[in-house]
């Protein structure tokens, strides 16, 4: 009972924590599950582009009437949107202008069934390239290697802090339980005799 009451608790807090449409709009915008860096919007819509857009379409209408103030990368996004939004549709709804929009385009669906104005717009997106690794220096290494063991123990000892409070709470309430059962239950008689002394 206790769980479910928490589960509806935490449901109701991340639904107070949810942000306003645009934002969750431009954080729509901005996941992306492909390795490299897809062409999006996300630095526009960030800064306010379209503020009042509050579905993926309106969105999509305020980046073509916009497309002049954005940046090249914004443009190439808008530019597939616009030739591609026939395969995106075939993707499934809300794909166009959302997340996924050049996933489904580059590899959801097959280059035969692309039209060549997506065919083309798609060659503006930049080559694949492999990120490089970031240089990690041995003394940068030692210390985040402390920090994370330092975290480690900090989580093991608020582990064991609660454990012992669990125990510590489970140990009184089964005392209070004993005291209760310990005292003799009086019978029918002696209430009765209690009763007419008062």
């Amino acid at each position: 009972l206790s769980y479910e009451k928490s589960k509806e608790t935490r449901a109701r807090m991340n639904y107070l924590k949810r942000p306003g449409p645009a934002l969750a709009l431009a954080l729509l915008l901005s996941r992306s599950s492909t390795s490299t860096a897809a062409p999006n919007c996300d630095d526009a819509v960030g800064n306010g582009l379209c503020p009042d857009a509050f579905s993926l379409s309106e969105m999509g209408e305020c980046l073509i009437a916009k497309r002049a103030e954005v940046d090249e990368n914004c443009q190439v996004y808008v530019d597939i949107n616009q030739a591609c939004g026939s395969a995106m549709e075939r993707c499934g709804d809300g794909i166009q202008w959302g997340s996924d929009a050049i996933l489904c385009v580059t590899q959801w669906t097959r280059k035969d069934d692309l039209s060549a104005d997506c065919a083309d717009a798609l060659l503006k997106l930049p080559e694949d390239k492999p990120a490089a690794e970031p240089e990690v220096s041995e003394e940068e290494s030692e210390a985040s290697k402390k920090k994370r063991e330092k975290r480690k123990a900090a989580r093991k000892r608020a582990a064991n802090d609660v454990r012992k409070l669990e125990a510590e709470n489970a140990r009184e309430a089964r005392s209070k339980t004993e005291k209760k059962s310990k005292k003799p239950k009086k019978t029918r008689r002696q209430r009765a005799a209690d009763d007419e002394d008062l």
